[in-house]
């Protein structure tokens, strides 16, 4: 299982627009691989959601509470990168993450439409 840390922007993406590439791919992620976090990610997130659009940010709580993810603290050492691209890393990001993965994004969709956003 591979450690993938995921932006901001994708994040926000993914809840956004369900049917979207970034969804897709945070699905991946979530049925697949394990999601790593730091609380520069967090931190960002809540604050662009608050900002941007606060009813949707029970909808994050509630997407943060039923995902499982690991915080990536300051200071933990870092894995290197590759010298040279390897395609078989990314190459099930080409095929649709399982339908699980999607229920995950969905319910976060399902509770925003509930709390009126």
């Amino acid at each position: 299982m591979s450690r993938v840390l995921v932006d901001t922007n994708v994040l926000i993406s993914a809840l956004l627009f369900r049917a979207s590439t970034p969804a897709e791919a945070v699905g991946l992620v979530l049925a697949a691989h394990r999601l790593v976090l730091t609380p520069w990610v967090l931190d960002e997130l809540h604050d662009v959601v608050e900002r941007k659009w606060p009813a949707r940010h029970p909808a994050l709580e509630t997407f943060l509470g039923e995902i499982d993810y690991e915080l990536a603290e300051p200071g933990a050492p870092s894995v290197t990168a590759q010298s040279r691209y390897d395609r078989s890393r990314t190459a099930a990001l080409d095929q649709p993450g399982p339908d699980a993965s999607r229920e995950l994004l969905d319910c976060v969709h399902n509770c925003d439409d509930q709390n009126g956003g």
